[in-house]
């Protein structure tokens, strides 16, 4: 009889994220929002009894700092006492935000949940009715910054049919994140694991799909603009042969988006404010969220649209009817890179000599020559995909847009 277990794999809680920078929304909302982190997670908690599990795994990171607050360890008891008795087991490892070496109240935890060691990588096995299915591997980190590829600790043991690697770090070539616990895909084929869960990065991806999956599941809830799209965490099959199955399950409270909203068909603010609500009320029907509206294309808005207070007074406007609604969708910012309309150019004080300056911006690395020339820029900045270069063109040619002509823009 092939032997298989179920297990939900997430990552990265950040229980009591201080979410700063939002003190200013009303006190429903903040306190909405404060809650999002603990309400994501409570969703974890009933989808694994739901399913019956037979364990979680927690891949770093519960807490959002060192100092673990009181409230997140006992909310994070009650839910672990919760699934104790579900008979369902606990497997956790700390990462850098709640690594082993900060200052907290201890608690204790109830007797389903196993947290690895932080001196060297620990084998802990999942037994069911008596017998060992799983051996569970992993390792929490002692203090915040641990750059050492750990990988190489992790030693297959053969007395389980099925081996889960844990680990809280950072795939080679990921940009944007500091190189903790750093590893290749390669290393973790080399262990021949049959699941690898991971931790670190925000971002939900694949890295390998299946002998062995090697997952990162992202956090379970965004905790800030950049941190877009649904959040959550992966239910998983494993069966002795390599045989596996597994799936994206959304947990999150409220979702961070950034919507695009063209306005070549928009030629007066009236306008633009109806669209944005219409935007608004079809994002509500998908539950509460914090939008970023990102204007684009060209318009005669230009003008109107220049000092980002006239921005700002829209986004207030547009957020005034949100407190009290039981799903409230709040804008955080509107921005945009809207450009003049094209009767714009034919205007006769638009000379060719700033036609020339525009079709100069295509010759990128040209421009960029000086900067690549510097030591310090060439240390930290390696080169530019071509998405980067359209962007950055684009960004170039708005600040041009602005600089030129507000002092026309002021007179007219």
């Amino acid at each position: 009889m092939t032997r298989r277990i179920t297990f939900i794999h997430t990552a990265d809680l950040h229980l009591d994220s201080p979410f700063t920078g939002l003190e200013h929304l009303p006190e429903s909302i903040f306190k909405r929002i404060q809650e999002s982190t603990f309400t994501a997670f409570e969703r974890v908690i009933e989808l694994a009894a739901k399913e019956k599990v037979d364990f979680i795994l927690i891949a770093g990171d519960l807490y959002d700092d060192e100092d673990r607050s009181l409230k997140a360890q006992l909310r994070l008891k009650k839910q672990f006492e919760r699934l104790n008795e579900e008979g369902i087991q606990v497997f956790i490892i700390f990462g850098n935000h709640d690594h082993t070496g900060g200052n907290w109240v201890h608690i204790q935890w109830p007797e389903n949940v196993h947290i690895f060691s932080d001196r060297d990588v620990e084998c802990i096995p999942f037994v069911r009715d008596g017998k060992v299915l799983a051996n569970i591997y992993g390792y929490s980190y002692p203090t915040r910054s641990v750059t050492e590829n750990i990988v190489y600790k992790f030693q297959k043991r053969s007395e389980a049919p099925l081996h889960i690697g844990l680990l809280h770090g950072t795939a080679s070539g990921t940009e944007g994140h500091e190189p903790y616990c750093p590893f290749t895909i390669q290393n973790l084929l080399e262990k021949d694991f049959d699941y690898w869960a991971l931790g670190h990065i925000h971002k939900r991806q694949i890295l390998h799909r299946s002998d062995p999956p090697i997952i990162y599941p992202g956090n379970i809830q965004g905790r800030h603009k950049k941190e877009t799209g649904e959040k959550g965490m992966y239910l998983v099959e494993l069966a002795e042969g390599g045989k596996s199955a597994y799936r994206f399950v959304p947990v999150f409270d409220i979702l961070w988006n950034e919507i695009k909203l063209s306005v070549n068909e928009i030629a007066a603010v009236g306008e633009l404010y109806d669209h944005i609500r219409a935007v608004k009320e079809q994002q509500r029907r998908n539950g509460s969220a914090l939008l970023t509206i990102m204007l684009d294309g060209a318009s005669s808005l230009f003008w109107d649209l220049m000092d980002q207070d006239h921005l700002d007074e829209l986004a207030q406007i547009l957020n005034e009817e949100e407190e009290g609604k039981n799903e409230f969708v709040w804008i955080v910012s509107i921005q945009h890179q809207i450009v003049p309309s094209d009767d714009f150019f034919s205007s006769s004080y638009i000379s060719k000599d700033f036609e020339q300056i525009l079709d100069h911006f295509h010759q990128f690395d040209e421009a960029m020559e000086p900067l690549y020339k510097n030591r310090l820029f060439r240390r930290f900045f390696q080169s530019f995909t071509e998405n980067e270069k359209e962007e950055l063109i684009k960004e170039a040619k708005t600040m041009i847009y602005y600089e030129l002509f507000k002092q026309e823009w002021k007179r007219s």
